[in-house]
Order: C-alpha cells, then sequence, then structure tokens
C-alpha cells in the first residue's frame, strides 16, 4: 500500500520484473560456478567469457527499472545495488544447504559473497541506471 502511493503501478511492476531478471542471473552465476568445467570444456564453452555475459542482466534489469519508472527512475534503478547481494546471499546459502560445492563456506563465506556481489553490482547497476536515466530524458 505505502508502495503504491508514492510510485506508480508501471513502475512497480517493471521493477519486478528487474527483481526477476536479478534472481535469474544470480542463480545462473551459481549455477555455472558449481558446473564441473569438464561439461563446459565437453561443450566448448568458456567459463570466464559467459560469466561476463551475464553481468549483461544485473545492467539490463537497472535499465528497464529507471528508463520505464516515470518519476522514481533513479531510486528503483540504484535499489538493485542493495538487493543484488541480498539475493546473491540466498542463492548461495541454499546451494550450501543443497549440498552442492561451492567456494566459500560458512558465515565469512557469505560476507565475501556479500560484498562481492555488492561492489560489483553496484558498477553494474550504476551504468544501467545512468543509461535507463540518459534515454528516458531524451
Amino acid at each position: 500500500m505505502i508502495l503504491e502511493n508514492r510510485f506508480s503501478r508501471n513502475s512497480i511492476a517493471w521493477w519486478q520484473i528487474g527483481c526477476l531478471l536479478l534472481l535469474l542471473f544470480v542463480f545462473l552465476q551459481h549455477l555455472l560456478d558449481a558446473t564441473p568445467a569438464y561439461v563446459l570444456v565437453r561443450l566448448r564453452v568458456d567459463r570466464g567469457l559467459l560469466a561476463l555475459a551475464l553481468w549483461i542482466l544485473p545492467v539490463g534489469a537497472a535499465y528497464v527499472a529507471s528508463h520505464y519508472s516515470s518519476k522514481h527512475g533513479w531510486l528503483l534503478g540504484l535499489s538493485y545495488a542493495f538487493l543484488l547481494p541480498v539475493f546473491a546471499v540466498v542463492v548461495h546459502y541454499s546451494f550450501i544447504v543443497l549440498g552442492v560445492n561451492v567456494d566459500f563456506r560458512g558465515s565469512a563465506g557469505l560476507m565475501v559473497v556479500f560484498q562481492v556481489y555488492f561492489v560489483l553490482g553496484s558498477i553494474a547497476t550504476i551504468v544501467g541506471t545512468l543509461v535507463g536515466r540518459m534515454s528516458a530524458s531524451q
């Protein structure tokens, strides 16, 4: 109710689509990290190139949220900088609980995941928000 009073329904819908893109990004990134190297060699896929290509999703999420919202594009686009590390920690913890072999375990590992995704996610969402607001103003 509070969000509906301050933001239009269209803005909230685009922001939710961006949240889904972030969840998809974090899940695919963790799935790529959990995939054995021989599978990627067999498929002739470069892990680094695929991981880099996946970073288009948070940029796109911030772009969509900031471009298609009428008033609060900066706020909606940059809010993903805080949501991305939270989603990453939740997905990382769920992979640990499911027994998937992950690099960083325990609370210290979750903090490392949070910090890495916060820094890189902030850069990605700033870029997406800047591009979205510049293209919306034209």
